[in-house]
């Protein structure tokens, strides 16, 4: 007898759980039927790309990793730092190994996206672009540390203001670490 009120039971539940389940996933319902609305946040374009001049060693400001097992020592040209309108950072980073040999390059990073894009290589005293480059997500790799460390620790979230003259600041050293920025990404 109890073997047949608890199999009773067990069905009368899975009815109840069936009739919600038939209300949650009601076609009836008027929102379904709404088409999507984009907003003003979905639409993105990023803005053309105008190459810096080319990084002087004079005016490289060195870019503190605080990994003592990292291969480079990392700069930036702060003359060549800019946000644009489409809120992407552009800036020249030299990474300098340890006998001496530089990369250079140009590049952007979108906080909102955490994402990372080269625009151009530098040699010989001259930009080359990068004829094809996507946008890519800075990852937890060694490649891509120097990237998360200016990301995490200067450029993130945008500063108010002048965005540019902001990070710029940053990468001098005159920006308090516990000051308010304005990131209205």
């Amino acid at each position: 007898m109890l073997k047949i009120i608890s199999i009773l039971l067990l069905g009368l539940g899975f009815w109840q759980v069936s009739a919600v389940a038939q209300d949650v996933f009601d076609e009836d319902d008027d929102e379904a039927e709404r088409p999507y609305q984009k907003s003003a946040n979905d639409e993105w374009r990023e803005l053309g790309v105008t190459l810096p001049a080319y990084p002087r060693s004079d005016d490289l400001v060195a870019v503190d990793v605080a990994r003592f097992d990292y291969p480079f020592s990392v700069f930036v040209d702060p003359g060549s730092v800019s946000v644009g309108e489409d809120r992407v950072i552009r800036y020249a980073v030299v990474l300098r190994s340890r006998s001496g040999a530089e990369t250079v390059s140009y590049e952007g990073v979108r906080c909102s996206q955490g994402q990372y894009k080269r625009f151009a290589y530098g040699n010989n005293g001259e930009f080359r672009p990068v004829p094809t480059s996507d946008w890519t997500f800075i990852r937890r790799t060694r490649q891509d540390f120097y990237r998360r460390v200016l990301a995490a620790d200067y450029f993130c979230p945008l500063p108010g203001g002048d965005h540019a003259a902001g990070i710029r600041a940053r990468l001098k050293g005159q920006g308090a670490a516990d000051q308010r920025w304005d990131d209205d990404e």
